[in-house]
């Protein structure tokens, strides 16, 4: 495609389930689109219309709550008309599962599709559906699997977070682009004159991310000088009891993404402590968001012991791992940084190290510029 061209070119991310803030679609995607001269919009539920740098960001439908049961089961189909009737779109990028459907009635009417897929969904499903019993859950996630994987032969390309979702879809050669932030997210922790041993965790705060056995953890620790800052929302009352019962941990809710450096900045310690589940168990650290900016910031990581996160800790030394259900365990990996700052230091360096040569966004940037640059607009 010519330079003329791409600056003509406008390209549309559809979201229905991810916040339309959300880091991957807006600062990762449709930032680097928007840089490289394409016409970048994200539309999605929201309550507002606005422009975020040069991204035109179209909440459709207009909402405050895109999480009720109206809005899951209409957004789909609203952005559907939207994408029909838009004369100038002709390239879509969709971020959802609940959007396959939608994808391939765009391709039925001439547009172009790129399914960017965040997660292993069939083991999100098989996660979630146990209540059923073990074997309806497997059923019914491998007859999803069977459908997603039959859809995506009709998209015009694919990329997927990891390395793992790489290999589950092969036979369309998707192009892997991590979570990870661009190099200028955040400088490099300063702790040189922090009184306080500083964790920091960063997500959603919620039983299968762990914080519930971390803070179990935190209470076998003698030390005062501990500080434990916890970002994101909660809607768990047994957590947030726990966090309000020790005077170490302060909760700030959730926080914007631009503004987390200033946090970042003063941690030693960047905690993610997921659960076993099949949508965690799976995890090779590149899909994981916050153990990537833990590492853009210089700070070592405390993470789960699962087979992927393990390999990915200790490849380039840039942490400890612990067993996610066992709060004993927990602590004694947080002991072992908290006596051993030669150590922590370490491998913070390390973990900055590994960011820059290897998984910074602006490596990954390249790889969806070549997949869009490929489609005939």
């Amino acid at each position: 495609m010519s330079s003329s061209a791409i600056h003509r070119a406008t390209v549309y991310q559809l979201t229905t389930r991810h916040a339309i803030t959300d880091n991957r679609i807006l600062n990762l995607m449709a930032e680097t689109l928007s840089d490289a001269g394409y016409k970048s919009t994200v539309v999605g539920p929201h309550h507002e219309h606005f422009t975020f740098k040069n991204v035109q960001v179209i909440a459709c439908p207009v909402t405050k709550n895109r999480n009720s049961k109206w809005i899951r089961y209409t957004a789909p189909w609203q952005l559907f008309w939207f994408a029909l009737w838009n004369k100038d779109g002709k390239v879509f990028g969709i971020h959802d599962p609940d959007m396959l459907k939608i994808g391939l009635l765009l391709k039925l009417f001439g547009k172009r599709v790129i399914y960017d897929i965040h997660d292993d969904y069939e083991a999100a499903m098989k996660t979630r559906l146990t209540r059923l019993g073990k074997f309806s859950a497997w059923l019914i996630s491998k007859v999803w699997w069977g459908y997603e994987r039959s859809v995506s032969h009709f998209f015009d390309g694919i990329t997927v977070a990891d390395r793992h979702l790489e290999k589950k879809f092969a036979w369309k050669k998707p192009a892997v682009l991590g979570n990870a932030p661009p190099l200028d997210f955040t400088d490099v922790a300063d702790t040189a004159n922090e009184i306080t041993f500083n964790m920091i965790y960063v997500g959603a705060v919620t039983q299968g991310r762990g914080i519930s056995r971390v803070l179990d953890a935190l209470k076998l620790l003698p030390y005062k000088d501990i500080r434990f800052d916890i970002i994101g929302n909660c809607s768990d009352d047994r957590i947030t009891q726990q966090m309000e019962s020790d005077s170490r941990v302060i909760y700030h809710g959730r926080i914007a993404w631009t503004e987390l450096n200033k946090y970042y900045q003063k941690a030693h310690l960047g905690i993610a402590m997921y659960q076993k589940f099949p949508s965690f168990y799976y995890c090779t650290g590149e899909n994981a968001v916050k153990i990537q900016e833990y590492m853009a910031a210089g700070m070592a990581v405390l993470t789960s012991n699962f087979p992927g996160l393990t390999k990915f800790v200790k490849d380039d030394q840039i942490g400890l791992v612990a067993q996610p259900d066992d709060p004993q365990a927990i602590a004694e990996k947080i002991k072992t940084l908290y006596k051993d700052r030669d150590l922590l230091k370490k491998l913070g360096r390390n973990g900055r190290r590994a960011f820059e040569e290897k998984y910074n966004w602006d490596l990954h940037k390249y790889k969806l510029l070549n997949l869009y640059s490929r489609i005939r607009f």
